[in-house]
């Protein structure tokens, strides 16, 4: 191989391996940059720019749960069980 050839091959190296290194730290910084687009018009969070947290996740808040309703329910529901259990099948 002569010189001239082994310049050509160290240049198109050069440049995938600068073009893999190019898309390595533009995926790093749209990953920590977190969003740094500005805040919305109107938003009264401090944060500074693309400052907004998500809420925490929290279960839905449970309804008010009657013990004696309950009770009823599960009796209703024991006795539907029995009677489903006891009819002639078929």
């Amino acid at each position: 191989m002569s010189a001239h050839d082994a310049g050509l091959v160290l240049i198109r190296v050069a440049v995938v391996v600068g073009f893999q290194a190019f898309l390595v730290g533009v995926i790093l910084l749209s990953l920590l940059g977190g969003g740094a687009g500005g805040d919305e018009p109107g938003s009264d969070d401090d944060d500074g720019p693309g400052g907004r947290h998500p809420e925490p996740w929290r279960p839905p808040p449970e309804p008010f749960v009657s013990w004696p309703d309950f009770e009823r329910q599960f009796a209703e529901h024991v006795e539907a069980l029995r009677a489903r259990d006891k009819a002639p099948a078929g």
